[in-house]
């Protein structure tokens, strides 16, 4: 069975590589200093296993990077108003030419208004702050214009 890429995995695997071959390092010499197995460093390059936030703090010290690693984890981890599970989907979404769903009790997010959006998301997460629910607002509302 084939390892499937995460996208949000790739990209900072693709930068751990970029780096390291930056520094005239293989996988192999990396992973030693690292004291990982050449095989997860491998894999976190390919976007197919997640890099932790402690990995990444390691390889920002091995690389001497002044944390530009962790910077990057973070923001690929933290930047979303989307949960984590959610953002293939909505990158699908944008591809998609035609999307059929039916719901009985619910407007679908694709065709909410701001303010079905906003009473909704504030009905989900009561105790979420007034800026929580206008970026997931926004976000709701940006898919609609993709």
């Amino acid at each position: 069975m084939a390892d499937r890429v995460n996208p949000h995995w790739l990209k900072l695997g693709s930068q751990i590589r970029l780096l390291r071959e930056a520094q005239g390092l293989s996988q192999a010499q990396l992973s030693q200093a690292l004291n990982i197995s050449q095989a997860m460093l491998s894999a976190v390059e390919r976007g197919i296993r997640n890099c932790k936030p402690d990995l990444a703090a390691q390889i920002d010290h091995v690389l001497n990077t002044g944390g530009k690693v962790r910077r990057l984890w973070e923001i690929n981890h933290t930047n979303s108003a989307f949960p984590h599970w959610f953002r293939d989907i909505v990158q699908l979404q944008r591809a998609a030419s035609e999307i059929w769903e039916f719901q009985i009790a619910l407007i679908p997010g694709l065709l909410q208004t701001k303010e079905y959006a906003r009473t909704r998301i504030q009905l989900a997460q009561p105790t979420a702050s007034v800026e929580e629910i206008d970026q997931k607002v926004r976000a709701r509302l940006d898919r609609q214009s993709t």
